[in-house]
Order: C-alpha cells, then sequence, then structure tokens
C-alpha cells in the first residue's frame, strides 16, 4: 500500500502543477500566486477534507483536488487521511532547485496524504511562477 500511495501522492502533484490545469484559460499556480501576492501572503494551505477556502481561486484548487482524489483513491477504500497541498511562493525552502527553466521566482508545492495507520506519505515539486498578469499571457485555447 506504501507505494501505491506514494505513487498516487505523485500523480496528484503532476496534475495540479500540469500546464493543463487551467482557471479561466490561465495556469492555476499562477493565478494562486497572485491571489496570495494580492493578500500578502507567501504560502496558501488548503485541506482537501475541509471545506474550500473562502478565496475563489484555492477554491477552485480544492474543487479540482478533491474531485482527483475521489477519483483516484477508489482502490484505497477510505483509508486516506488528511490530504492537504501546501505551495510557498518565493522560495525553494531548501528543497533541490527545479531545472525547468521559468519565469518568476522560485516556489515550492507538497502534497501529503495520511494512510489509515498514520504513516504520512508526502511529496513535494519545485518550479518558478510569476503572479498571473493577463497582459503578458495568453490565454489557453482550451478554456
Amino acid at each position: 500500500m506504501s507505494r501505491r500511495l506514494n505513487a498516487f501522492a505523485h500523480r496528484l502533484i503532476r496534475e495540479l502543477l500540469g500546464r493543463e490545469h487551467e482557471i479561466d484559460g490561465y495556469w492555476a499556480i499562477g493565478k494562486l500566486c497572485a491571489e496570495a501576492k494580492e493578500a500578502g501572503r507567501v504560502e496558501v494551505d488548503i485541506d482537501l477534507d475541509a471545506p474550500p477556502p473562502p478565496s475563489p481561486i484555492a477554491a477552485a484548487i480544492h474543487r479540482f483536488a478533491r474531485a482527483r482524489l475521489d477519483a483516484l483513491s477508489n482502490g484505497f477504500g477510505g483509508r486516506i487521511r488528511a490530504p492537504r497541498i501546501h505551495v510557498h511562493f518565493g522560495t525553494f525552502k531548501g528543497y533541490p532547485v527545479s531545472l525547468r527553466l521559468a519565469r518568476g521566482a522560485p516556489f515550492v508545492c507538497t502534497v501529503s496524504l495520511t494512510a489509515a495507520g498514520g504513516r504520512v506519505h508526502r511529496v513535494f515539486s519545485t518550479g518558478y511562477c510569476a503572479p498571473h498578469d493577463p497582459a503578458l499571457e495568453q490565454r489557453s485555447s482550451r478554456a
């Protein structure tokens, strides 16, 4: 189960950070970065067992991740506890530096899933992200 839960956490973080994960035609993490910056925060914590957060972008990411969690976790029979997403903008926080080149400041995204036995499975991904700016970005044709 440990290996499967770890693979599940990796798949969830890949889907969260993928360029295909869009809100209104723009990369979801860039929109979350802009929302956090506007609120004067550098960290966003999303508890998937709690109701969606009041901020619209974080709430959209919560709904997406909760739906993916529900769809992908069928094989775990409800044995996943305390699913959380934590994003820290502006630093890699001691995690390995991302080798992908992109514009913006560094960020770290962590997905934590707790198995029924209490073992926490935590995966992370680092990258670069600039706050969403429609003047600099082109809207996706998929929107």
